[in-house]
């Protein structure tokens, strides 16, 4: 994506070392079948400049193995920069939806880069392209963080604040903004009333 090729090598990987969330859940079935068969598709995970891992692919599985108290897991891991990870984290964001603030920052930063003559590394088209969804799709994630004020991002990333709410207070003034921040939960109906 950023022209460098992309090399992958399977490693034993100390868990210790591995970034994540500890808030998910590993559903029975995935519990049972690490059980029975082991782990037999392995983790994808991204090693970090600082020698730590991020979690490309397998969050549950690597909170499973934490959970039995494994040392170490057996993964595919890739050496990657900054931007190609920004972008393998949105492509795999585009195919799960999880919040468009979070795809809208990611987007933000993807358009940000530069190619060494200066000149911008990725377009809209590209970033659309990368993810298999449209142009406004990735028009629509980039307006919210950049017509949204910090704190009705937060109630999206909260989900106090619904994407259609938010696609409407797109349109409000700063000040009619941080009025409807100030809400515990911020409806559609909110929004326009404010229009």
């Amino acid at each position: 994506m950023s022209g460098k090729e992309r090399t992958w090598e399977l490693a034993l990987v100390s868990l210790d070392l591995i970034d994540a969330n500890e808030e998910i859940g590993v559903t029975p079935a995935l519990h049972r079948s690490i059980e029975e068969c082991g782990m037999i598709d392995p983790c994808r995970l991204n090693l970090k400049e600082n020698g730590r891992y991020t979690i490309e692919h397998g969050r549950h599985r690597v909170k499973d193995a934490r959970e039995r108290n494994w040392k170490e897991i057996i993964a595919i891991v890739e050496s990657v920069d900054a931007t190609t990870a920004t972008m393998t984290g949105l492509v795999l964001s585009a195919s799960h939806r999880p919040n468009p603030i979070v795809e809208g920052r990611a987007i933000q930063h993807l358009l940000a880069q530069k190619k060494a003559d200066g000149s911008q590394l990725y377009t809209q088209k590209d970033i659309a392209s990368f993810c298999a969804t449209t142009q406004g799709w990735v028009a629509q994630r980039l307006s919210l963080v950049e017509r949204l004020i910090v704190e009705l991002q937060e109630h999206v990333l909260n989900q106090t604040m619904t994407i259609g709410a938010a696609r409407i207070a797109i349109h409000l003034s700063a000040d009619a903004q941080r009025e409807l921040a100030k809400q515990k939960r911020v409806t559609q109906a909110d929004a326009a009333a404010l229009l």
